[in-house]
């Protein structure tokens, strides 16, 4: 509800923006989307739907600390709330792998509603690295309270670690990211699991939800594009990469 309470405080920014037809639209959206998430807790005995404050993540004087500027969101200031789309299971079905040899690792896991729908499929394990202990410490609870899901993955774990230093799995990996990083903690990310596909070359594959720094990971050789929704880092959209070193790689 708080949601919609915030569209409803920007409706005199919003009116020349969108026009009174699309305020009208944005916060019928804002209402069903929020008795869906309210449901969804409800049922599967978790808690994943409120939102965090900044100051509340514990992140304070960290380069984590900023919005990234790249959010192009109207009106968010950073705070925490769930980045899981609808379309995630979809979009990790299409990657087609055998899971079986495969580990789920979410950068950014919040309050972990991602490694439950992961969990629906037979990974090796599911795995959530979040920095802020306020989240790791929900998304622990809600490991261990969730109810009525079909896991095929019984090895949930959450990691209190910073992404751009985390210590990949030695298998091979599905990554998931939503656009949570600023380009320079992006840029980190990206080098550590460079490094770490240089020391122990194996199957990697990422799935990049709001790609607004799509043209930040262009510039990355080892990384090519494989399946995409959006045009354009818009709010919904994806980008999944396929991780290969080029053959003149050190």
């Amino acid at each position: 509800m708080k949601d919609i309470a915030r569209r409803i405080t920007r409706i005199p920014s919003s009116l020349d923006r969108l026009g009174w037809k699309g305020v009208l639209v944005a916060i019928w959206q804002s209402l069903t989307n929020s008795v869906r998430h309210w449901a969804w807790d409800v049922w599967h005995g978790v808690e994943t739907r409120h939102q965090v404050a900044l100051k509340q993540l514990g992140l304070d004087g960290s380069s984590y600390s900023q919005p990234p500027e790249q959010y192009v969101t109207p009106g968010w200031n950073g705070d925490y709330s769930s980045s899981a789309s609808w379309k995630f299971p979809e979009r990790l079905k299409r990657l087609n792998l055998d899971w079986r040899l495969y580990t789920y690792v979410d950068l950014g896991a919040g309050k972990g509603k991602t490694l439950f729908l992961a969990a629906q499929l037979p990974f090796i394990k599911v795995i959530g690295v979040e920095l802020s202990h306020k989240l790791v410490t929900i998304a622990r609870k809600n490991i261990q309270t969730q109810r009525n899901f079909n896991l095929k993955c019984k090895d949930i774990d959450v990691v209190e670690a910073d992404a751009t230093a985390y210590e990949f799995p030695s298998t091979p990996l599905v990554i998931y990211c939503f656009n949570s990083f600023p380009e320079p903690i992006m840029r980190l990310v990206l080098e550590n699991l460079r490094q770490s596909l240089q020391e122990n070359p194996r199957e990697i594959y990422m799935i990049y939800t709001h790609p607004a720094l799509e043209s930040v990971i262009s510039e990355y050789d080892f990384l090519t594009v494989i399946d995409s929704s959006g045009g354009d880092g818009s709010r919904g959209g994806h980008r999944s990469y396929r991780a290969v070193l080029p053959v003149n790689a050190n």
